[in-house]
């Protein structure tokens, strides 16, 4: 299982599927595997870690249809992802996940909705499970 399965699943299996837990799993499980990801880090490879955003967030994913609007707002927020965890893991990952997710909820203008509709994702899930489902027979 890769860090963004184990974090999707945590995220989904936990109590509440809101922007705070969404975003608090993303750095526990980070957390969690920061040794790996400091080597990563100081080996000058987590630009991977942008490709898999990019995957997991389907952005470059045809299947996705989105309209052009959609697609800037999804970078977006990849781009916010991936650069948060790159300050992160260029600080020593210091900061407790906790206080990661304070600093990155503080930035979140009041009453907002993540670009990222989190359960909309789980429904392509269960889209491409049935599409698999029906090519498997």
């Amino acid at each position: 299982m890769s860090i963004m399965q184990e974090y999707q699943a945590a995220y989904q299996q936990g109590p509440e599927q809101t922007f705070y837990a969404y975003t608090r799993q993303i750095f526990v499980t980070f957390y969690a595997h920061r040794h790996d990801l400091l080597l990563i880090h100081k080996n000058g490879l987590l630009y991977l870690l942008l490709d898999v955003l990019n995957t997991c967030f389907r952005l470059t994913d045809p299947e996705q249809q989105l309209a052009e609007k959609e697609q800037f707002k999804l970078s977006y927020h990849i781009g916010g992802i991936y650069n948060n965890m790159r300050l992160w893991l260029a600080h020593g990952m210091a900061e407790t996940p906790d206080q990661m997710t304070d600093i990155a909820l503080s930035f979140r203008p009041a009453g907002s909705f993540p670009l990222l509709n989190v359960q909309e994702t789980e429904k392509h899930r269960l889209i491409r499970r049935k599409k698999e489902d029906a090519q498997n027979g």
